[in-house]
């Protein structure tokens, strides 16, 4: 995980919330993605595995803190589809309210150790505090 990223995960009943925090929105997508795949296998992506899975990801949403949740729904979804964990997220164009960007990551065989259902809108709301850090609360169904 990069260093300027802070990924922690908070209390919550029935779910797991997650908050991220980094200095610029590009490192926002790609801590979340980061603490996601915490949950999904962790320290897979600290591994020595190469990346030899690649896809093309192009997200269009209603506003930036949604834009957020359906990168990470979208990455989720070919994350379940393919049995690959995606490393990397690399952006090609952001914009407040779309994404393109290209994604590698691994096969896993052994299956994952979280099985999330869902990324939710619940608590989703980008905020920049007086350092101009940005920060958004994530919460998954488990």
């Amino acid at each position: 995980m990069l260093e300027n990223i802070d990924v922690q995960f908070l209390p919550h009943t029935a779910d797991v919330r997650m908050q991220v925090s980094a200095p610029t929105i590009e490192e926002l997508f790609t801590g979340a993605l980061c603490g996601m795949n915490q949950l999904i296998k962790p320290r897979f992506c600290n591994s020595s595995k190469p990346l030899d899975v690649a896809e093309v990801i192009q997200v269009h949403s209603l506003n930036r803190s949604c834009l957020v949740i359906d990168v990470l729904s979208e990455i989720l979804t070919l994350t379940q589809i393919q049995k690959t964990v995606f490393c990397e997220l690399t952006i090609q164009k952001l914009s407040p309210i779309s994404l393109t960007g290209s994604l590698h990551g691994a096969k896993v065989f052994d299956g994952f150790d979280e099985d999330l259902k869902a990324v939710t809108y619940h608590e989703a709301q980008i905020n920049q505090d007086a350092k101009l850090n940005w920060t958004i609360t994530i919460i998954f169904d488990i």
